[in-house]
């Protein structure tokens, strides 16, 4: 599945990317994550593309650990930088 999306860019100008899944990164590589809180987040190894999906993360310096999912969801919309960089467009 490929989708067209339009990004900011440097000085805010539109650029148009084409985006399928397997281009998406693992969100601790776009997040640069260090490797000891990898090993603790839920959503690694298997779920980095689909970290949204997933309570008990360590993202907001482990402020969702204990988020419900819901709580999570939100997060991940209004405030994850990798969810709207990536996501947003694939799973509106």
């Amino acid at each position: 599945m490929h989708i067209r999306v339009f990004l900011r860019g440097k000085g805010n100008k539109l650029t148009e990317e084409k985006l399928s899944f397997e281009t998406i990164p693992n969100c601790w590589e776009y997040n640069h994550c260090p490797e000891e809180m990898c090993r603790t987040c839920p959503a690694y190894p298997h779920m980095g593309k689909e970290c949204w999906k997933v309570t008990g993360t360590n993202c907001a310096e482990g402020s969702l650990r204990k988020a419900t999912f819901s709580e999570k969801i939100l997060y991940c919309r209004n405030s994850c930088d990798f969810y709207k960089r990536w996501l947003k467009n694939l799973f509106p």
